[in-house]
């Protein structure tokens, strides 16, 4: 991905890839940190973000980072590569 893409309510709508295609969603996410998804990914972030959460953003100190994403399903997922195997109980 090259690009997140904003409307002109300010509201992330398309990521845009390096081959140059753009995959409009209803929700973007972003597993970068968030140096890497406001100030590469998404342009002119200071045309998106408040002028607070711009300079908040732009004054985190980064010595690591870490992502952990819990997500609640319906149903365990079907793989492809699982198609023959049964999930343990």
């Amino acid at each position: 991905m090259s690009e997140i893409q904003y409307d002109t309510n300010k509201k992330p709508v398309a990521v845009k890839l390096e081959t140059g295609e753009v995959i409009e969603a209803k929700a973007i996410l972003s597993n970068c940190t968030n140096r890497v998804t406001f100030f590469d990914l998404v342009k002119n972030s200071q045309n998106v973000l408040t002028s607070q959460e711009y300079h908040k953003l732009k004054n985190i100190e980064y010595n690591g980072a870490a992502t952990k994403l819990n997500i609640a399903l319906k149903k365990l997922p079907k793989f492809k590569s699982f198609r023959n195997h049964e999930m343990p109980a």
